[in-house]
């Protein structure tokens, strides 16, 4: 893959729908899909439930959305730390991690 410059891969995910197209890709790819039942699988094998987690480079929250349906962490507890360092993929994670809630009536 070709840089766009000399700045790492991540710096330029804020530029036009790049974050959106790969948030696409990681939500949709069976590769992607796979690769984090096994990450999480991996995770509740070494470390158990209610655990704590520092996700580096967490992207849009998937991995946490899995980590969440595995019961690893509570929902309540938080004990998942996300960080990302582009701003639009922090915007889809936000919104994917902490969804607005709907109202029925």
């Amino acid at each position: 893959m070709k840089k766009l410059s000399n700045q790492r891969y991540w710096q330029n995910w804020d530029r036009g729908q790049i974050s959106e197209s790969i948030d696409c890709y990681w939500c949709n790819s069976e590769a992607e899909i796979k690769w984090r039942e096994l990450l999480v699988s991996d995770i509740e094998t070494e470390f158990g439930k209610n655990t704590s987690v520092l996700e580096v480079g967490c992207g849009s929250g998937l991995i946490y959305q899995e980590i969440l349906e595995h019961h690893i962490v509570s929902e309540f507890q938080r004990k998942h730390i996300p960080v990302v360092m582009s701003v639009r993929i922090c915007s889809i994670l936000l919104g994917n991690v902490f969804p607005k809630p709907t109202l029925s009536i």
